[in-house]
């Protein structure tokens, strides 16, 4: 009996769906959007906290931590690969594992290398892990020039294909055999950077670079994970390996005693609170607290899209509902079929958006997003897709149930009593018009702060100016080979007849590194912490700036001379102006005397206020770093096509050179947005969309009054009502409650705009601009989603609204 019920209801909620295919698609679109939505951001809280490795008994990987150089206020160091072997020889695991990445030049076949990770293990990696591989086997031994790709690098690199297994890739020009494939779902043991696979940890210090990264105490840079021993728990075993942290730190006090003088800690957690480093986990649940509150404001807004419409919808069925309860239906038996196209709706909507979900997934795969995660849908992701799915459609489900509990059936035909307002209307409309106000405000403000942040002036001119950046890795330690590399890299540089000037520099403008050093003054104070950038003697030259005092670096600036320093105005503004002409010590290096002062130049984010910085000559203080950049000044509007060219002489020249980046200034300080500008991107994306819903929503609500007020606009129009009166009667309501909505929204996101200013540089609180902005695109579209109902009362004939029932 239940299940015939059941079927008929289904039949029939069907064939209503297919009498109104317009209602059906919005509907289900709507819903479509904030399940995947829902289900996208779920996705990623799904890869990152709750999946486990792919691995036999996942539960029992254990990672170790040692404390850093700040003791008990930073407990959850690296170790270094000495500490891992005598960490083996306490006996606590059944099995102990190391792993360290480390940013390589990766070259396949006779393509140009490219800089990627690589993470360098220890011999029995895999075998502590019990990880069966995609194909291929193991390292055969612990010291082989081998690797184990990982399944995204195998399908970008290799197509897939099964020969990929004993090719050579080079890395840093040392070729390594593919020995086999990582299973798809694998990345690692922990959350860290993409990488293409793994190499004993032998192979580190035979390409030319921490030569000391398995022998010397304090190079702290593996993790260490495990598998306790059978019947062994975590408590036990962290006291063996602080009792032996004890020893180490009386044999070896250098590395293994803190700042404050105490031994190092070490502390032993399971995998499921070590993926994500310890250190970051409470940022990463705000960040994930923000996005929740973000997607249940699209859900909201979905839901109550749908409701609208469905509350329209059950307005010209009055008379349907109150025919079925004439003839004996009763209202449970009502209320059960309306649900039950609520539930269809939802169906519908649901296999659209994991439809989606799939598709977009297809599109991430493409990106190198796969290899840092695994972002493949599992059973949660699945449940929580039906069950936001079914949450919705209980949710405006509710809507036309109340609606259909209202109806009176002396009022449908006895024709004495008209169909009461429903408040319920103008709940919906401001609450769709509040979450749209909010969305569209917080979208504008972080487009606005972008587009701020790269207008910014960096303080030099970007007009014709290149810029260049090298990695110098592949020669390792040699720092006398590197300097005559970057000798004959500046020579070819500044022989180019399009290249007016060039200069070497560790830091670019609006650029993403950070250097800083120790600074002594004359005076004896307290050693400072100071940036510095190490550059070429015609830097200022390149970029264009002219000192304020004193004089810049000149060609006798070089190797041999008395060391200079030129600072920025900022510098003496912290430090005082006497120490103008004066010598400083940076690091080791003394008798450095600055001799110029300039204008700033902004590293970071321009609008922020101006940090001291001190200029070193690059030839004069050799400052480490495997990375070189380079300015270049051309002529303004060939700035591409002499990126082009360079690219390609320095490949034919230097075949090895690894170029991560070589493009006109204004690409650069582009890129450097990129994040913030997809962000900006995303959010305006997701306004725009859920405005279009909001709008939606409003025009069902407002045909809901219109067919809920057919029988009194008649009765206006026939007491001698103007079209225009009876236009404006339906539409009063929906833009008075539009209003309230949209006040609220801007309220509401206030308080979100100063996370805004937070994340987006250039970004402002008091930016009236995206106020201003929200408030208008959300007043339009309401306005022309109430003027079309509006429009059709001014329509309606006295006759026909008179008979209307």
């Amino acid at each position: 009996m239940v299940f015939d019920t059941l079927r008929q209801d289904l039949r029939f909620g069907v064939r209503q769906l297919q009498r109104a295919p317009l209602f059906t698609v919005i509907a289900s679109f709507s819903v479509a959007v904030g399940v995947i939505v829902a289900v996208s951001a779920f996705s990623l809280m799904n890869t990152l906290l709750f999946k486990t490795l792919p691995v036999p008994n996942p539960d029992g990987i254990y990672h170790l931590y040692t404390s850093d150089y700040d003791g008990r206020e930073d407990p959850w160091g690296s170790s270094s690969y000495r500490d891992y072997e005598d960490f083996v020889r306490t006996g606590s695991f059944a099995g102990l594992g190391a792993s360290a990445a480390r940013e390589v030049a990766v070259a396949v076949g006779n393509e140009p290398p490219i800089e990627q990770f690589l993470t360098f293990v220890s011999p029995n990696f895999f075998d502590v892990l019990g990880l069966r591989l995609e194909g291929g086997s193991f390292f055969r031994g612990g010291h082989a020039l081998e690797i184990v790709i990982t399944y995204p690098y195998w399908q970008r690199s290799f197509g897939g294909e099964a020969s990929a297994i004993g090719q050579t890739v080079r890395v840093n020009s040392m070729p390594l055999t593919i020995v086999g494939v990582a299973p798809e779902s694998f990345r690692g043991v922990d959350l860290g950077p993409p990488i293409i696979g793994w190499t004993p940890a032998s192979v580190l210090p035979m390409l030319g670079r921490d030569a000391g990264a398995l022998t010397q105490r304090g190079e702290r840079g593996f993790r260490v994970f495990g598998r306790l021993r059978a019947g062994e728990t975590a408590e036990p075993a962290t006291q063996r390996l602080n009792a032996l942290a004890a020893s180490l730190a009386e044999q070896e006090p250098d590395s293994w005693v803190d700042r404050n003088r105490e031994t190092r800690l070490v502390s032993v957690l399971p995998h499921r609170e070590s993926y994500i480093p310890p250190q970051m986990r409470s940022g990463l649940w705000l960040a994930f607290g923000m996005g929740i509150l973000l997607v249940a404001f699209v859900v909201l807004l979905a839901c109550t899209n749908v409701a609208a419409l469905m509350l329209g919808r059950a307005a010209g069925r009055e008379n349907e509902i109150a025919v079925r309860l004439t003839l004996g239906a009763t209202r449970a038996r009502l209320v059960q079929q309306l649900l039950t196209e609520s539930v269809l709706i939802a169906a519908i909507g649901g296999t659209l958006s994991f439809l989606g979900l799939l598709w977009t997934l297809s599109l991430i795969r493409r990106q190198y997003l796969t290899d840092l995660i695994d972002l493949s849908p599992d059973w949660r992701v699945v449940l929580v897709a039906v069950g936001v799915s079914l949450l919705c459609a209980l949710v405006f489900g509710l809507a036309p149930v109340l609606q259909s509990r209202r109806v009176d059936l002396r009022s449908r035909f006895g024709g004495t009593a008209t169909v009461q307002r429903n408040r319920m209307r103008g709940v919906l409309i401001a609450l769709q018009v509040a979450i749209a106000s909010v969305l569209i405000l917080l979208a504008s403000s972080a487009v606005r702060g972008v587009r701020a942040y790269v207008a910014s002036d960096p303080g030099i001119e970007l007009d014709g100016l290149v810029a260049m950046e090298i990695d110098t890795r592949l020669f390792g330690d040699d720092t006398a080979r590197r300097s005559v590399y970057l000798t004959q890299v500046r020579e070819l540089l500044t022989g180019l007849p399009a290249v007016k000037s060039a200069a070497s520099t560790v830091l670019l403008p609006l650029g993403d590194g950070n250097t800083g050093a120790y600074v002594d003054f004359p005076s004896g104070e307290e050693r400072v912490v100071v940036e510095v950038n190490t550059v070429g003697a015609d830097f200022f030259a390149t970029v264009g700036v002219l000192p304020l005092r004193g004089r810049a670096f000149q060609p006798t600036d070089r190797r041999g001379s008395a060391p200079v320093a030129v600072v920025n105005r900022a510098f003496l503004q912290r430090y005082g102006g006497a120490l103008f002409g004066g010598v400083v010590k940076v690091e080791e290096q003394a008798g450095i005397q600055i001799v110029g002062v300039v204008p700033e130049i902004h590293y970071h984010d321009p609008r922020a206020a101006a940090q001291p910085l001190i200029y070193l000559v690059d030839e004069q203080v050799p400052w480490g770093s495997s990375r070189r950049r380079f300015l270049l000044r051309v002529a303004p509007g060939n700035e591409r096509l002499v990126a082009n060219e360079l690219r390609r002489e320095l490949l034919q020249r230097f075949p090895d050179l690894v170029i991560p980046s070589i493009a006109p200034m204004r690409d650069h300080t582009a890129r450097q947005t990129m994040p913030h500008r997809m962000a900006g991107r995303v959010a305006l994306g997701i306004g725009g969309v859920e405005l279009a819903l909001a709008s939606i929503g409003l025009y069902g609500l407002l045909v809901f009054a219109l067919f809920a007020r057919r029988r009194e606009i008649g009765v206006r129009l026939a007491l001698g009502a103007t079209a225009h009166e009876a236009s404006w009667a339906v539409m009063r309501d929906g833009v008075r409650y539009a209003a309230f909505g949209s006040a609220a929204g801007i309220l509401l996101a206030i308080p979100a705009t100063f996370i805004v200013q937070q994340a987006i540089p250039g970004a402002r609180v008091s930016d009236p601009a995206p106020f201003i902005v929200a408030m208008v695109s959300v007043l339009a579209v309401v306005g022309v989603a109430a003027y079309l109902p509006a429009r059709k009362a001014g329509q309606v004939q006295p006759a026909d609204a008179l008979r209307h029932d």
